[in-house]
C-alpha cells in the first residue's frame, strides 16, 4: 500500500512537504492512519471526531457506501471531514458531489493541502481526462 501524506506545516513560500511510504502490515498502516488522525484530533468536536475515524477506516476496506452514510450524515463541518467525504464521493464516481466537498474544505480552511489538491485532481481529471496527482486523505 502507498499512503501519501501532507505535512500540514508550511514555509514562507506555502510549499508543502509530501512524504510517500510504501506499507506492508496492518499493524503500521493502523499506526500511520492513527497518527494523521491526531492532527486533526484537538479541532474536531468529538463526534464528528467519531464519525470521520469511522468513515476512514470504512475507506480504508473500500466500503465507500457505509462510509458515505457514517460521514455524510449530519452534514460535516470540518475540513478534514469535508475533504474525506470528497474522497468517498470520488470512490463512487460522483464527481460533482466531490468537488463540491472540497470546495467547501478549501473554503473552511485554506491550509488544507489535501483539499486543495484532491479540488486540482478532479479538475484535470474533468479536463484532461487524466492527473498525475494522488488522492489525499
Amino acid at each position: 500500500m502507498l499512503v501519501t501524506a501532507v505535512d500540514k506545516r508550511t514555509d514562507s513560500t506555502k510549499a508543502a512537504t509530501r512524504v510517500e511510504v510504501r506499507l506492508g502490515s496492518e499493524a503500521l498502516k493502523d499506526a500511520v492512519f492513527e497518527l494523521w488522525d491526531c492532527q486533526t484530533r484537538e479541532e474536531m468536536a468529538p463526534l464528528e471526531l467519531d464519525r470521520y475515524v469511522t468513515a476512514r477506516k470504512l475507506v480504508r476496506k473500500q466500503r465507500f457506501e457505509n462510509a458515505k452514510v457514517v460521514l455524510s450524515s449530519p452534514a460535516p463541518k470540518h475540513a478534514e471531514s469535508l475533504n474525506l467525504l470528497g474522497v468517498i464521493y470520488e470512490a463512487l464516481g460522483d464527481f460533482n458531489n466531490a468537488r463540491q466537498c472540497y470546495g467547501k474544505a478549501a473554503s473552511l480552511n485554506g491550509e488544507c493541502w489535501a483539499a486543495q489538491m484532491n479540488a486540482r485532481r478532479v479538475y484535470e481529471l474533468h479536463l484532461f481526462g487524466r492527473s498525475r496527482i494522488p488522492m489525499y486523505l
